[in-house]
Parts: structure tokens; sequence; C-alpha cells
């Protein structure tokens, strides 16, 4: 599979105003990409580029609710954004938070 680079909107914390794009891609683990438990949680709109071009709602772009991390992140990153989906799955004890 190609490894995919789109942009996704950054908004200021409690804000809808948006600050700029961001590159991202899907994550994948073990060479498949992992799926959101939250239905529609990854489906927000997503982008062509830095500009904000092309804005294409996250059902369409994403239909398979895959998991969107920045394009640029190491193996740790990746593992805690891993780790925290499957936390919030119950299908692991708690490493980061206090349960």
């Amino acid at each position: 599979m190609t490894d995919p680079t789109f942009y996704v909107a950054a908004q200021e914390r409690g804000s809808s105003k948006i600050t700029g794009y961001v590159p991202s891609t899907f994550l994948m683990r073990n060479g498949k990409y992992v799926i959101d438990p939250a239905a529609g949680a990854s489906q927000q709109f997503l982008y062509s580029d830095s500009l904000g071009g092309n804005k294409t709602p996250g059902s369409i772009a994403n239909p398979n609710n895959y998991v969107i991390v920045p394009r640029v992140h190491d193996q740790a990153a990746a593992r805690r954004v891993a780790d925290s989906i499957a936390a919030m799955r119950g299908l692991v004890q708690c490493r980061y938070w206090r349960c």
C-alpha cells in the first residue's frame, strides 16, 4: 500500500479557529492500517495541501476510519497513540495514566 500524505486542520485548543494545516498520514502497524475504534473519530475534514485546498469530508476521504497521525512521528510516538487507543478499548492496562 502507498503511504498517503494529506493535511488536517490544526485548531487552537477549545476553539474552532484553524491555525494551520499539518501533514498527516494513516497509522500503520505490522503493515496494516489501524482502524480507530471510535466510530467516525478519524473522519474530520482532510485537505490536499498546506493551504487547505480541496477540503474533503472524512467520511469520503477516510471511509474506513483509519487512525490519523502526523506525517513526522517516531516509533515511540506511534506506540503511545496505539497504547492510548488500546486502553480506550480496555485491551491493555493503563501505563501512562492512573486508573
